[in-house]
């Protein structure tokens, strides 16, 4: 994951990056860095046209790399759907969370865990109980 070009902590420093590649006609080199940030085809081919100033908004950054982390998600199919879920419907109100640097939406899953294992009463635990729970969950892991 970012592997060839890093990850970038918003969008500003992602369209900075594209913007030099298209600067130089490396269209290449533009699609590379998209595809790795998960950022849609069509905005990427509007950007190379000049029909979009810049190659990603707050958002559909922050969506990307949401969309990249997920399909490279190991965790259980329906923990990762309400994990990704939540986070891509964080997504519009708080992008710059979700551009944490070095965070990984999996890693949320060893924080339920652990709050479960610590409410525990006989073989329950529960971690949250609401989609507002999980994302205030999610929120305070990305800002640690």
């Amino acid at each position: 994951m970012f592997d060839k070009f890093g990850e970038f902590g918003s969008s500003e420093e992602l369209n900075k990056a594209a913007d030099g590649m298209l600067s130089e006609g490396d269209f290449d080199g533009v699609k590379a860095l998209a595809k790795e940030n998960g950022i849609d085809d069509a905005d990427v081919d509007d950007y190379i046209k000049g029909d979009m100033k810049e190659l990603s908004t707050p958002i559909t950054a922050a969506l990307g790399r949401i969309d990249v982390q997920e399909k490279e998600s190991k965790l259980p199919g329906n923990v990762k759907k309400v994990i990704y879920t939540i986070a891509k419907s964080m997504a519009s109100s708080k992008p710059e969370i979700v551009m944490t640097n070095g965070k990984r939406l999996d890693e949320i899953y060893g924080v339920l865990r652990g709050m479960a294992e610590n409410s525990k009463s006989g073989s329950v635990g529960v971690a949250c109980g609401t989609d507002l729970d999980l994302m205030n969950i999610i929120t305070n892991y990305l800002r640690s």
